[in-house]
């Protein structure tokens, strides 16, 4: 049971993560959001991979979530909560590595060049 309650808080803290980011409330920091070399160069590419990134925080927090509940429920098997962490871990893998690949895209349609890159990435 308390595998399920850590799968369910860690969905939980993925909600509470990104709507703030997928709402643009998050300003370009140093601390908090998708921090990429694109990202840090320009604030127009900051707030649109930061929304892009607040939505798959949420969607993969909701679905682990709602496989959690029913856990919790009985509807499926109880000792799904290691199952669900690990699938958060490998989805964070993927899902970072596809933000990096778009923030370079959003980069490049908004006129970013590499020096601005380079440079965004030291501040």
């Amino acid at each position: 049971m308390e595998d399920i309650l850590t799968s369910l808080g860690l969905a939980l803290l993925f909600v509470v993560l990104g709507v703030p980011l997928m709402l643009g409330k998050v300003k370009c920091n140093g601390f908090y959001g998708a921090r990429f070399p694109a990202t840090m160069a320009d604030d127009r590419v900051w707030d649109v991979v930061n929304r892009k990134t607040g939505f798959v925080f949420v969607a993969g927090g909701a679905v682990a979530g709602i496989v959690d509940l029913l856990a919790v429920t009985g509807i499926v098997a109880r000792d799904v909560g290691l199952y669900v962490v690990g699938a958060l871990l490998v989805y964070i893998l993927i899902a970072t590595v596809w933000l990096w690949r778009y923030s370079e895209r959003v980069a490049q349609d908004s006129g970013v060049t590499a020096r601005d890159m380079e440079v965004g990435a030291t501040i």
